[in-house]
């Protein structure tokens, strides 16, 4: 992307790029995306013409506009539906300049019409067929495949961004880059809804170690989606990251029924070692069943089935593998970690 303000500017830089990106290696599909320049006509208005013909440059808007764009006369009702009837010129006296120069302006005060050509002089230009604008900037795009690195194009546009005039840059953009800001913006939001668990944990145990003990599950989460992703084929895109924020909640209700039972039983003064082998066992069941029930439940959109779904799948595979990966160590490791806990205060 080129960055700058003169259209004529960016347009040598565009080409300037392009011409430089030939000639690097493992570059190809050089394309420039700005656009053949469009052919427009520009009205020139010599005022002092128009001030002694006794007319003014609202009059001569507001009729061009009404001949060119057109100016909606009535409407056509068909049933309950209304249409505008618009009225101008026909095309080819729109886009013929000799036609444009025999329009005539009526003024108002003598009743008499003007031509155009006596006030306005016509201009063959090149416009823009399209104009990007970024951060307040003209922009122009050049897009390429490149077998290269992101940083190794980095480092080739910095190299070429250090001959340009002041106030004009080359940058480094595409889906690449906008998929990796996805991917980091909601990993942020991955952490904040961790953040957030802990804060709710905390508030309803009363503790600080405790919530701890019960998000320790939510590091399996992060290596069964990659394995789950690993396994179909699939790669860590934005949809997926959207099921591991789910995940972050999901994980957790299966350690807060498990941690809750535990100390349900150490209450009721069970031994340590037979307080967390009775409560693995009668929580197992309730565990088993919620995990399964949302697995089946993701199980068609992760296969593909129905229109549209092959765009969710990933999110899908990504809550099966982790939530099955996170379950079945959650059985396991909670238990030994709150032992641990438990023998550690003694």
């Amino acid at each position: 992307m080129i960055s700058g303000f003169k259209l004529d500017e960016l347009r040598r830089i565009n080409e300037r790029l392009s011409h430089f990106l030939k000639k690097g290696s493992g570059i190809t599909d050089i394309e420039n995306e700005s656009g053949e320049p469009a052919m427009e006509y520009q009205l020139k208005i010599d005022r002092e013409a128009l001030s002694s013909l006794g007319l003014n440059i609202k009059l001569v808007a507001e009729t061009l506009q009404a001949l060119i764009k057109g100016k909606t006369a009535s409407y056509f009702r068909v049933h309950d539906d209304e249409f505008d009837i618009n009225v101008r010129l026909r095309e080819e006296d729109r886009i013929n300049k000799d036609s444009l120069n025999k329009l005539f302006i009526k003024n108002s005060i003598y009743g008499i019409n003007i031509p155009l050509s006596a006030f306005i002089i016509l201009e063959d230009i090149q416009g823009e067929s399209t104009i990007f604008r970024e951060n307040q900037q003209r922009v122009m795009y050049v897009s390429c495949n490149s077998e290269k690195s992101r940083n190794s194009m980095d480092r080739l546009l910095k190299r070429f961004s250090k001959g340009l005039p002041a106030g004009y840059d080359a940058t480094l953009t595409g889906m690449d880059n906008e998929t990796k800001t996805s991917i980091r913006n909601l990993m942020f939001a991955f952490i904040l809804s961790i953040i957030f668990i802990y804060m709710i944990l905390a508030s309803q145990f009363e503790s600080l170690i405790k919530p701890l003990l019960i998000m320790f599950a939510t590091p399996f989460v992060i290596t069964g989606v990659a394995l789950g992703l690993l396994l179909t084929g699939n790669s860590i895109n934005v949809i997926s990251a959207i099921g591991l924020i789910m995940l972050s909640g999901i994980v957790v209700n299966n350690s807060i029924v498990l941690f809750e039972y535990f100390q349900i039983l150490r209450q009721k003064k069970y031994t340590l070692i037979r307080c967390v082998l009775e409560g693995c066992r009668i929580r197992l069941k309730p565990i088993m069943m919620t995990t399964l029930t949302t697995i089946l439940g993701l199980f068609p959109l992760a296969i593909g089935l129905g229109e549209g779904s092959e765009l969710q799948s990933p999110m899908a595979i990504a809550v099966i593998s982790g939530l099955l990966f996170a379950s079945i160590l959650t059985l396991i490791y909670i238990p030994l970690i709150y032992l641990w806990v438990e023998e550690r205060k003694k």
